[in-house]
């Protein structure tokens, strides 16, 4: 029902041409149906080259992380940072178009981990930016046949967008090619019932990414996987499902994500035990 892709940053950061030519044929060699790929620095990887090799393993591009370092922000930010993080996303909606991935996802609203108080008016003040900031990207991926999935992240990581409901609020009056970007790491920590929660999200999910609860292989955690492909299914989401995890051998990935010590007994492993699992659970 759901192709399977894994993102590689399971593996490597940045994830550039280099690491996509070796990464790539080994993610075909394990089963996978699908590539994730972030866009850390505009450039890191060429579209048309990056399509043309997963075309040569049987892969697809399942979508386009945007990354938000500190600097990338349209709330609460100056005109110049503003102007340059909707041209960087621009740039991010031109490349999945042109890999042939159909979302652009990610926490597009601000950088990881900036987290401010806000009153309901400041918030709601705040989420009126993010929809004007937004408009132009939203207008251009619509042209290009892209959506925009957006990422709700936990408390530790921003203050703007935790859950699915806000997420939904933050996006309201949008175009309908911009929706959600659902992950279960940060579900699991936000959300009451983070299954409940993809049936209040519906037909607004635009991209899916799993990962155990301790970002490690789904299948080795305590979610209920059965459950959560039953609600996921009954929204009528029908793109892939990616494995999102980092390396620890990474500094400044691991630090931003916080990961402390080895997930799996290898990454490798992270990433075919995974893999494994999903398939046996979507069976």
């Amino acid at each position: 029902m759901y192709a399977i892709g894994v993102n590689p940053w399971v593996w490597a950061s940045p994830v550039d041409d280099e690491a996509l030519a070796e990464l790539i044929p080994r993610i075909a060699s394990f089963g996978f149906d699908a590539v994730e790929l972030p866009i850390e620095q505009p450039g890191d990887w060429d579209p048309i080259r990056t399509r043309d090799l997963l075309a040569t393993h049987g892969l697809v591009a399942a979508g386009v992380c945007a990354v938000t370092p500190p600097g990338r922000d349209l709330v609460d930010a100056t005109p110049a940072v503003v102007e340059s993080t909707v041209a960087y996303l621009m740039g991010c909606v031109a490349s999945a178009a042109a890999v042939g991935a159909p979302c652009v996802g990610g926490p597009v609203y601000a950088s990881v981990g900036r987290t401010w108080r806000m009153s309901p008016a400041a918030r709601a003040a705040c989420y009126a930016d993010f929809r004007r900031a937004l408009a132009p990207v939203a207008e251009q991926a619509g042209e290009l046949g892209v959506s925009i999935g957006v990422e709700a992240l936990n408390r530790y990581e921003t203050s703007v967008v935790n859950t699915v409901e806000q997420a939904l609020d933050l996006i309201d009056g949008l175009p309908p090619n911009v929706g959600l970007m659902i992950d279960t790491y940060h579900m699991n920590i936000e959300e009451s019932d983070p299954y409940a929660a993809l049936a209040v999200a519906g037909g607004h999910i635009k991209h899916v990414q799993v990962s155990g609860t301790d970002r490690g292989a789904p299948g080795t955690d305590h979610f209920d996987w059965p459950r959560f492909f039953t609600f996921l299914c009954n929204t009528g989401y029908r793109g892939a499902v990616c494995i999102e995890s980092f390396t620890a051998e990474n500094e400044t990935i691991a630090t931003a994500a916080s990961i402390w010590r080895p997930l799996a007994p290898s990454q490798d492993r992270l990433a075919t035990d995974g893999l494994r699992y999903l398939r046996e659970v979507l069976a």
